[in-house]
């Protein structure tokens, strides 16, 4: 029980540690925003409350990752019903867990309206007023990468490994191109698991690093991806699952790398691919890969560069 100990605001490492704990009372701080890597690794979590609080925003996907949460309070917060929250009103309208109707407190014409009365079309920004559920700037970032926008960059940064630890966990774009720029001996050589954890993901380049093999299933719960760029690395190696779980990826480039074969079966949950760059590589085109070119004119694929 945290009631009524003036918490202003929790990260992704206040609960480090505590994956068993079942019951969250937050009654009465002064939380003024959730996002939605406030709460990780929590996944008995039963009973949840932010009663109370100063919460005026909170960001879409913050509660879906407590597989288990049966009771959560949002009761008296003066929530800000503007674009951002709509997603909010759909939510409440679909889960049984909610405590009562929370409602808006703005703008004016909305208050004190419960959020699940609302129409899609009352949810709105104005450019001309601040946003207060804005944070494009996220609290954290990795060094010598910028961040914005959902957005992380960090080309040329010089690093030797993907800084997931430092990464919001609601990018969406990742950008980490020429890794090796100056470190000889230093480069990317595999895929770390924690890329896992960013599932909000939809587009990935790593390309002009040192990654030598795809491991099966690496990918699989970024379930958003539509673009992965891996050209330009040392790639030997696809695994028949390499690939499994991105069925909205449209776009996959491996040119420039070290591919001899690929197993049947390696794009088979691809279903939505329409463009895979292939070229640059070393295949060699034996019967063991007559099935790419079938598969490839079957699928409509567009064979890119």
């Amino acid at each position: 029980f945290l009631t009524e100990n003036n918490i202003q605001s929790i990260t992704p490492q206040t609960f480090n540690g505590l994956k068993n704990i079942k019951t969250l009372m937050l009654r009465a701080n002064k939380l003024t925003y959730i996002k939605n890597d406030t709460f990780l690794d929590m996944d008995v979590l039963k009973t949840l409350s932010l009663h109370d609080n100063r919460i005026k925003c909170i960001q879409p996907g913050s509660f879906d990752r407590l597989r288990s949460l049966a009771a959560l309070d949002l009761l008296s917060n003066p929530f800000v019903c503007n674009c951002h929250m709509k997603w909010l009103k759909d939510w409440l309208k679909q889960s049984k867990i909610v405590t009562g109707y929370p409602k808006c407190m703005s703008p004016t014409k909305l208050r004190n309206i419960p959020i699940v009365n609302l129409t899609d079309d009352d949810f709105v920004c104005d450019p001309s007023e601040v946003d207060e559920c804005d944070v494009s700037y996220p609290t954290h970032c990795p060094k010598n990468c910028s961040c914005y926008n959902h957005v992380v960059r960090c080309s040329h940064a010089q690093l030797t490994k993907v800084p997931f630890i430092d990464m919001p966990v609601d990018t969406e774009e990742l950008y980490v191109v020429n890794f090796s720029l100056y470190l000889d001996a230093n480069d990317i050589q595999e895929i770390p698991s924690g890329i896992g954890r960013l599932t909000y993901l939809v587009r990935i380049d790593l390309s002009y690093n040192k990654l030598r093999s795809i491991p099966d299933r690496i990918f699989e719960n970024l379930t958003r991806l539509e673009t992965l760029i891996l050209s330009y690395n040392k790639i030997q190696c696809i695994e028949t699952a390499s690939f499994k779980g991105l069925k909205n990826l449209r776009i996959l480039s491996l040119h420039g790398n070290e591919i001899s074969t690929i197993p049947e079966g390696s794009f088979n949950d691809l279903q939505a691919l329409s463009h895979v760059a292939l070229g640059g590589n070393p295949l060699y085109c034996d019967c063991n890969l007559g099935w790419l070119s079938s598969w490839i004119k079957t699928d409509y694929v567009e064979p890119g560069n």
